[in-house]
């Protein structure tokens, strides 16, 4: 895996302001959308069995977040908590380069066995998350 700077080139897609928008977008919903207002909608996963799907609390996680409420929003949803961090960041980064037209940073993959892993980190990630979610919610 390797990382490097390079300016967008001719005709490329701009990665950038596609993200940047969209993450921007998630995170003015979570400002100011009136979550408080809507019915409680329960996860059907939840209902259905019992335990906690992968992505619950995700919402939480994020209204947390956007009180500043750290520790409550990652004992909610700890994957939910670092991405709304990551959004953060990304969103910042994102428009930082636009605007300025600054080197975009790029990851080249070439090796199948690191693309292997990677893929493997994420999904051992998602699972370790939604273990803590289950045991979060049969013994806390």
């Amino acid at each position: 895996m390797k990382f490097y700077l390079t300016k967008l080139s001719k005709g490329e897609t701009d990665y950038e302001l596609i993200w940047g928008a969209i993450f921007l977008f998630v995170l003015l919903i979570v400002q100011f959308f009136p979550f408080d207002h809507i019915p409680y909608y329960r996860c059907p996963f939840k209902s259905i069995t019992g335990i906690p799907c992968p992505t619950c609390g995700f919402t939480s996680a994020f209204l947390l977040m956007r009180e500043l409420r750290i520790s409550e929003a990652f004992r909610t949803n700890p994957l939910g908590c670092v991405s709304y961090i990551a959004i953060f960041i990304f969103t910042i980064y994102a428009f930082t380069v636009k605007v300025f037209k600054l080197k975009r940073i790029r990851v080249s993959v070439k090796n199948k066995k690191t693309a292997r892993i990677i893929r493997v980190s994420v999904v051992l990630v998602i699972a370790i998350n939604w273990v803590y979610l289950i045991f979060n919610h049969f013994y806390l």
